[in-house]
């Protein structure tokens, strides 16, 4: 399997500073255009011009984000729970045991669509995948340890 090959317009796309929406609707139209003239989106003219798009579209969308302050708060807000679980050195059977145990609580009581359960669906995540990454630390430590050469 061969790796993705950029165009070079998609290149000049990613070095550009300023991209207008006109130039976002245009390479869209184009799109279309060539979508309805070779009546096949396999056709490597279709591929160009919607690879072309996309890039067009996410740079833009990057660029209005970097810019934007409002974008910019668009991120994860952890819990206080979450930010205690990923402080601790180990998490135990009991820890995850416990957190299912809300989860399901949360989930008869209030429903899926609760905020409690919302709130326990995360910090049952976050038990679940901090043990996991304790877990890939101490294998890679242990592959780290010198081993005896034989002779």
């Amino acid at each position: 399997m061969k790796g993705y090959i950029p165009y070079p317009e998609e290149i000049e796309i990613e070095r550009r500073t300023n991209i207008t929406d006109e130039e976002v609707k245009a390479a869209t139209a184009h799109e279309l255009r060539v979508f309805l003239e070779t009546g096949s989106s396999s056709s490597e003219e279709f591929k160009r011009a919607a690879r072309i798009r996309a890039a067009l579209f996410w740079k833009q969308y990057a660029l209005k984000k970097m810019n934007n302050p409002e974008l910019k708060m668009e991120r994860y807000e952890a819990y206080p729970e979450e930010i205690e679980i990923f402080r601790k050195p180990e998490i135990t059977d009991e820890e995850i045991a416990e957190a299912d145990a809300q989860l399901r609580k949360a989930r008869k009581e209030k429903g899926r669509e609760s905020d409690e359960y919302r709130r326990a669906a995360r910090i049952r995540s976050s038990l679940f995948w901090r043990r996991f990454a304790l877990k890939q630390k101490t294998l890679k430590d242990e592959d780290k340890t010198p081993k005896p050469i034989n002779r």
